[in-house]
This record gives C-alpha cells, structure tokens and sequence, in this order.
C-alpha cells in the first residue's frame, strides 16, 4: 500500500473521530443546557410560590394587627367617650377567603418538608385568631350591647398573637433554608 494513501485513510478516521467527539460534546452540552434550564425554572416557580404565600401570611397579619389595635383602642373606656364611640384607624384588607386554598396549594405543590410542617403550625396558631374574629359580632352585638369587647375579652385574642408571630418567623426561616440549597 501506498504511503499517501496510508496517511490519507489516517487523516479521514482522525477527521471522523474528531468530528464524532466534537458532536458528543456539543450534544452533551446542549442537554446539560436544558437540564440546567429545567431546574432553573423550577426554581424560579417554587421561589414565586413562596413569595406569594409570604405575601398573603403578611397581609393576613397586618389586618389582623390593626383590627387588634382598633379593639384595644376601642376597649378603653375612656378614649372611646372622648370620642363619642367607636375610633378606627384604616385597616389593610384581609385576604379575601379564597387565599388559603390558594396557599395550602403553593406549599403542597413546592414546599419542602420544613416549609409545610411550619406552614401547618402557622395554620394552627391561626385558628384562635380566626375563632375569635368569627365570634366578634356575637361578643359586641349580644354579649356587650353594641360596645366594643372588654379588655377581658379581648383577652384570648391577645394570647394568640404571639404563636402567629412564631409561626409565620419560622416558616419564613423554612422558606430561606430551602431556597438556599
């Protein structure tokens, strides 16, 4: 056999080889690309999910801190004769009724174990606060004529403040533990 066609049928097998390589790697490459596509935006997607279901706990909170603030207010005997009744400040709204589906929804669908053990806890520590706001009308309508509840009365409420607090601090804590692994 000749040299050249030795050397030459040598060059073409290099040329495939490195053809054949160079094919792998880019097709490696573009699947790693996708993979790290995916996991980005399911990232994304579990970090939206989050937010918005801090979101709700935060606006359920400040409606429920400046409900309490109006009933303390209103409670004290003295400032509600200097102003001849009731004195509200504004309140933010409370998330309409809908929410809570919504984020038992986002936390099954994307919360890890911590975040919905802590998500539990808050609904737990919830269901006091909720309670009493569904008894209020009762309280204020039959129990105390038309006044706002006593300071007695507001009592319970009061007591469940703290454990909400708790709650919603450590599902937040739960939140960044898991979207910073």
């Amino acid at each position: 056999m000749d040299v050249v066609a030795v050397v030459s049928v040598i060059a073409v097998i290099s040329s495939v080889v490195v053809g054949l390589s160079g094919a792998g790697v880019s097709l490696y490459g573009i699947h790693r690309t996708a993979q790290t596509a995916r996991a980005t935006q399911v990232r994304q997607r579990k970090a939206d999910s989050y937010l918005e279901v801090l979101r709700l706990m935060e606006a359920k909170a400040q409606w429920v801190t400046g409900s309490v603030e109006n009933l303390k207010t209103n409670s004290d005997e003295e400032f509600a004769r200097y102003f001849d009744g009731q004195y509200d400040q504004p309140v933010p709204d409370l998330p309409a009724l809908s929410a809570q589906p919504v984020m038992r929804a986002h936390v099954a669908a994307f919360g890890s174990s911590a975040a919905r053990d802590a998500f539990k806890l808050w609904l737990a520590a919830t269901a006091p606060i909720d309670a009493y706001f569904a008894e209020l009308g009762f309280i204020v309508i039959e129990s105390n004529n038309g006044r706002p509840p006593s300071k007695e009365q507001l009592k319970p409420l009061l007591d469940a403040l703290p454990a909400e607090e708790r709650a919603r601090a450590a599902f937040a804590e739960a939140v960044a533990a898991d979207l910073e692994k």
